[in-house]
């Protein structure tokens, strides 16, 4: 049986179309969705910034709590957002009934993203592409950012850590 000449001009030319979308396609990867749950690799530290510097750069309340060298948990939000209003709750919710382990040994700041200036000495070099966003501040100085919702016990256990 004979194809005709036209079915395999078309044939070749679907194969080709579609060999060509691929190749383009793995040529240029998706951008990465926002992960709503799970929390990204810890920061790396950076060289601390000296106090005066950091002081003139950070809220006066934030330089006393790593100066007392407490966790430094501070939630980036927007308003409006579910997972903003439910992450600054869980993080109000530790700040109010703290943990037998490490009630004294931490302090909690909430601000909006347009105040990610204030925070700059801190925050700057993290990287901080979303809302809400956490970063948990040890009293060594080394940083952990989670973007998207932070429940109750991961939160826990981020402080736990830090502690260590």
């Amino acid at each position: 049986m004979k194809v005709p000449r036209a079915a395999l001009l078309g044939v070749l030319g679907v194969v080709l179309v579609v060999g060509v979308f691929l190749l383009t396609r793995s040529a240029t990867p998706d951008p990465a969705p926002p992960v709503a749950s799970a929390p990204t690799a810890p920061v790396p530290k950076t060289e601390p910034a000296s106090s005066e510097t950091r002081a003139a750069a950070v809220p006066a309340s934030v330089e006393r709590a790593l100066e007392d060298r407490k966790v430094v948990i501070l939630t980036f939000t927007q308003d409006g957002g579910a997972d903003d209003g439910a992450t600054r709750n869980r993080v109000e919710e530790l700040e109010a009934t703290g943990s037998d382990s490490f009630r004294n040994d931490f302090a909690v700041f909430t601000a909006s993203v347009e105040q990610l200036a204030d925070y700059a000495a801190l925050v700057g070099d993290l990287g901080i592409s979303q809302a809400p966003t956490t970063v948990i501040v040890s009293p060594s100085g080394d940083a952990r950012v989670v973007e998207g919702f932070l429940d109750r016990r991961s939160l826990r256990q981020y402080v736990a850590d830090a502690l260590e």
